[in-house]
């Protein structure tokens, strides 16, 4: 019997089209090394380094909508992890601007809904990364 191997996403599956040269991508650390895979089309949030400079990133994360306080539910999503990052990844390239995404490549946080969605779809779009 044959063996079957799943592929995981492809890299950069979810890119339509960027800016000109490398003026979409770049270069993020990791807040610490990866501890599992993270597939291509994974959103990131960003944060730089007060001391070096550096966009330091965590995966996004779902916060669901607390009716208690009437807070919305969101997804921080500031980037789009363009290749796959296996685990102990310190680095990776990262689609932080000016791009357009198709929205079937993008992978969200576990448990996310329609309202986080739009909210991380919103996210992006401060960045100028607009999904279709």
């Amino acid at each position: 019997m044959p063996e079957f191997i799943t592929m995981r996403p492809r890299d950069e599956i979810a890119v339509i089209s960027e800016g000109n040269g490398a003026i979409s991508r770049d270069t993020v650390k990791f807040v610490a090394p990866l501890t599992a895979e993270l597939p291509a089309g994974s959103l990131l949030d960003l944060t730089t380094d007060s001391t070096t400079g550096e966009l330091m990133a965590l995966p996004a994360m779902f916060t669901p909508a607390d009716a208690g306080t009437g807070s919305p539910a969101t997804v921080n999503a500031d980037a789009i992890l363009l290749r796959h990052a296996p685990v102990g990844a310190t680095h990776a390239a990262a689609l932080t601007r000016y791009a357009e995404v198709d929205a079937n490549g993008l992978i969200w946080p576990s448990g996310t809904d329609a309202a986080g969605e739009k909210s991380g779809i919103a996210f992006l779009a401060s960045n100028g990364i607009i999904v279709r």
